[in-house]
């Protein structure tokens, strides 16, 4: 990856910061995308993967949120009639259209009662790690696998 990045240059610190970067969000995204389309149990080897590259609970915590709150945001402007892709873009805020068109996909694919029910747990959880002394990388892997034993079972 260095060597087609630098294109036969010397490759410096900041180029390794760019590629490491590029691929932890990468990722972070795949991790999202996972748990976001209820593949809970899969999800716990790209969160355990994001550890290691440095990712801590509440970062990862932060970011399901902010995603989920972006699928319901473009979820109410789709009822409201807006379905322009680049009118959400602006309403929302997300330039990267890849991450957009994903999650226009995932809300028109999401139950609202579904995204509150992970918003709500992940609250729950959030809160959890902030005021409780527990293992948090623990405890978010213990949540995915009750949200997938509530998946199962429905």
């Amino acid at each position: 990856k260095l060597a087609l990045y630098t294109k036969g240059r010397e490759v410096n610190e900041e180029d390794i910061v760019k590629i490491i970067s590029a691929s932890r969000n990468e990722i972070i995204f795949n991790a999202l995308d996972l748990i976001i389309n209820g593949e809970y149990l899969k999800s716990i080897m790209m969160i355990r993967k994001l550890y290691d590259e440095g990712v801590n609970s509440g970062e990862l915590v932060f970011l399901l949120i902010s995603s989920l709150h972006r699928i319901l945001q473009i979820r109410s402007l789709n009822e409201e009639g807006i379905k322009n892709i680049q009118e959400i873009s602006t309403k929302i805020g997300l330039t990267n259209n890849f991450y957009l068109k994903k999650l226009i996909q995932q809300a028109s694919q999401k139950t609202v009662d579904h995204l509150f029910m992970l918003l709500e747990e992940l609250f729950y959880l959030d809160k959890q790690i902030k005021t409780e002394n527990i293992n948090d990388k623990e405890a978010i892997e213990l949540l995915l696998v009750k949200l997938s034993s509530k998946s199962v079972t429905r």
